[in-house]
C-alpha cells in the first residue's frame, strides 16, 4: 500500500500509474473495512479519469458505484 500511497511523489515517470494506483488503493482500503478512506480514493480515482476514453469509463462508473455504496456505509 505504501508504494501506492505515494506514488509520482518521486518521478513525473509515475504519473501515468497514479490514476489506476488510487483505484487499486480504494479496493484495498475498501478490504479492509477503511471505507473514508476507500471513498476518498475512489473520488480521486474519478477526478483524474473521468475524462478518459470510452474504453476506459467502465473502470470510473465502477467508481462512482463504489462510492454510493460507500457514501451510505461511512460513519
Amino acid at each position: 500500500m505504501r508504494w501506492y500511497e505515494h506514488i509520482a511523489e518521486t518521478s513525473i515517470f509515475e504519473l501515468v500509474y497514479l490514476p489506476i494506483a488510487r483505484f487499486r488503493l480504494a479496493q484495498m482500503y475498501e478490504a479492509r473495512g477503511d471505507d473514508v478512506r476507500a471513498r476518498e480514493s475512489y473520488e480521486r480515482f474519478v477526478d483524474l479519469w473521468e475524462s478518459a476514453d470510452s474504453a476506459l469509463q467502465p473502470r470510473v462508473d465502477e467508481a462512482r458505484a463504489a462510492i454510493q455504496r460507500l457514501s451510505g456505509s461511512s460513519s
